[in-house]
């Protein structure tokens, strides 16, 4: 089974910095670093790939009447690393500036048909009906399609996928006069969007148990996650005997709030579940199952070695570098696609963020 981010942190600090005690793992400065350094170390392994690896197909649909779709998180350069190519119409679009795409379009604002012309551009903050946070890459055709229209993504650059932590427990403690009586546990998880797709990471750490008389519950020290990519957690609690599981509570509504009043007697409580690992998209994930633990949790453990001792990582890495040649000579290279690492999400079933009403 796949390690996520969280896992392979958790697992890389108790076995590599543990001094008798695992508080380690749980502090948020550590986490971090280890974060950094996942990063690093994924970084070094696509750095060690076959150049082919770099490239992977996707597909997206532009819906019929409108001109821009989200594209995956990963579809950078600037319109010549990739072709776009529509199947049913046999052709292959051809990129220009969003500027020149533009002033076709300004010509006849009407024109309805099969697309010829493609750029990518960034959603502006002035574009809130898109619902999509500023910056999200988008593709732009012209002319409109009539009809929904599937567009094949062919041998895009890919980048490293954005490793999202588990959010540590919330603090808890007895709140005002309210409506919940029993004993209570709380986690979190975080949501992050990729390519318009919100994903959730694996449940977090269960606070510690709170046990409110006719009153609410007062959390606090609600993690803010660094990536960029997280714009939500989600709440989880158990009912009021404090027996899993976790249900869901509903969102914080974004990545900045680090207080939180609860007060939603059991019945409100949603029917989705704090998630497990094996339901979370956290970067990890995107690469091959069997290289968690061999690459990212040895690299890991190596790495806060290193920085215990003081010495330079490079003291460390001969051997998990030659593991990483090893791995990659094991992969099939199989005419110049990307097998090894899809799409963002294309490894499993592209899940949205669970509906809360």
């Amino acid at each position: 089974m796949p390690l996520t981010v969280g896992e392979a942190i958790t697992a890389g600090l108790r076995s590599g910095a543990n001094a008798g005690s695992e508080a380690v793992a749980y502090n948020v400065q550590h986490r971090e670093s280890c974060r950094q350094d996942l990063i690093k170390l994924a970084l070094r392994v696509m750095g060690e790939s076959p150049a082919w690896w770099r490239n992977a197909d996707g597909a997206v649909t532009i819906i019929a009447n409108t001109t821009q779709i989200p594209v995956p998180y990963d579809f950078g350069s600037v319109g010549t690393n990739f072709q776009v190519y529509a199947p049913a119409l046999r052709r292959k679009l051809i990129f220009k500036d969003p500027v020149i795409l533009e002033a076709y379009r300004q010509e006849d604002v009407t024109r309805r048909g099969a697309p010829e012309l493609y750029t990518l551009k960034n959603v502006t903050p002035t574009q809130g009906l898109t619902g999509l946070p500023a910056g999200t890459k988008m593709i732009d055709v012209w002319p409109t399609p009539p009809s929904d229209t599937l567009l094949e993504l062919k041998n895009y650059s890919r980048g490293c996928p954005p490793f999202v932590d588990c959010p540590l427990a919330p603090g808890v403690a007895l709140g005002a006069t309210g409506l919940l009586s029993g004993t209570y546990y709380y986690a979190m998880t975080f949501v992050h969007l990729v390519g318009g797709v919100e994903y959730e990471t694996e449940g977090g750490f269960i606070s510690a148990a709170v046990s409110p008389v006719l009153q609410q519950v007062h959390l606090s020290r609600l993690q803010v996650s660094p990536v960029r990519t997280v714009t939500d957690r989600l709440l989880y609690r158990t009912e009021a005997p404090g027996a899993l599981p976790l249900k869901l509570v509903g969102p914080i509504g974004d990545n900045l709030t680090t207080t939180y009043d609860d007060n939603a007697i059991d019945g409100d409580l949603l029917p989705a579940t704090l998630p497990l690992p094996a339901d979370a998209v956290s970067g990890l994930e995107l690469f091959p199952n069997d290289w968690h633990e061999l690459i990212f949790v040895d690299g890991l453990i190596s790495m806060i070695r290193a920085h215990v001792k003081q010495v330079p990582f490079e003291m460390f890495d001969k051997g998990w570098e030659k593991d990483v040649k090893r791995m990659w000579a094991d992969q099939r290279n199989d005419r110049h696609v990307g097998r090894v690492m899809p799409a963002y999400g294309g490894s499993q079933v592209p899940r949205r963020w669970r509906q809360l009403t």
